[in-house]
């Protein structure tokens, strides 16, 4: 190396080195390039004056839709279809069942008016030497039953049965030119035979009807159909109500000084 030329530095300062790179870092040739094995495989790159770039992948977009192939996920239109049909099956039987459930609840609150009517009779009779409410030549079971207002009680709701549709009649007023629910047979009294029959949901007609005879509509029209096609509620002398079907479990059968008063047309 020739020193000839070199500056000379004041008294002290450091002398810079004067070593080849190859010195410095002997993985690095002068040329930049890996001089040894353990060099390569390090692969490091030196570039005098120029900085490094690093190339950075793109971000993935976490938004982007993914694309489901068939059978992979979500429902088939089959599985969507039986799912409706079981919707629709579970809905009909539910449907029916709260439907069932309705006319049972009717029907019971029918019998409560026919026991409230008794208790009404029973007061009347007592009034009355045991004697039931009776108008001559009377032709609806109206004009009878009404005379139990307000004398034995003044509520008129129990003379409708709930399953009928027919109006609701005035409190404590007489309902003689009005229209009930219920038939009247009239003429009996409280020494009449406890299992006689002695008032009912309207009928079919006014006709004496033996065990297992059509009292009701079978078919939801009228006549005698306040309970639809479901039969309708009997009440006896000895204070007794029953739920029958359209066909009566029981004679209804009275003598020739009774008459059976079905209330008027709607």
């Amino acid at each position: 190396m020739d020193t000839k030329h070199q500056p000379v530095l004041p008294a002290g300062h450091l002398q810079p080195l004067s070593l080849p790179l190859s010195h410095l870092c002997p993985s690095v040739s002068i040329c930049g390039f890996p001089s040894s094995p353990q060099a390569k495989s390090r692969q490091i790159k030196v570039d005098q004056g120029k900085s490094r770039q690093i190339k950075v992948p793109p971000k993935k977009n976490s938004a982007a839709p993914v694309l489901r192939r068939p059978g992979e996920g979500g429902f088939s239109i089959i599985e969507l279809l039986l799912v409706v049909a079981i919707l629709i099956a579970l809905i009909t039987i539910m449907g029916s069942r709260l439907t069932t459930n309705g006319r049972s609840r009717t029907m019971t609150q029918c019998q409560r008016n026919l026991q409230k009517i008794y208790l009404a009779l029973s007061i009347y009779a007592t009034d009355n030497k045991d004697a039931y409410p009776m108008v001559t030549n009377a032709l609806t079971s109206e004009p009878p039953l009404s005379l139990l207002i307000p004398r034995c009680t003044t509520v008129t709701e129990m003379f409708i049965c709930p399953a009928s549709g027919d109006k609701k009649l005035r409190e404590a007023e007489s309902f003689s030119n009005a229209i009930i629910s219920y038939a009247y047979y009239m003429g009996r009294n409280t020494n009449a035979d406890p299992a006689a029959i002695l008032a009912s949901d309207r009928q079919l007609d006014t006709l004496p009807k033996l065990n297992g005879r059509q009292a009701f509509s079978t078919d939801g029209n009228k006549p005698g159909n306040n309970h639809a096609k479901d039969g309708g509620n009997l009440l006896f002398v000895n204070g007794e109500t029953l739920t029958t079907g359209p066909k009566t479990s029981r004679d209804l059968i009275f003598p020739t000084n009774v008459v059976l008063l079905n209330p008027r047309s709607k």
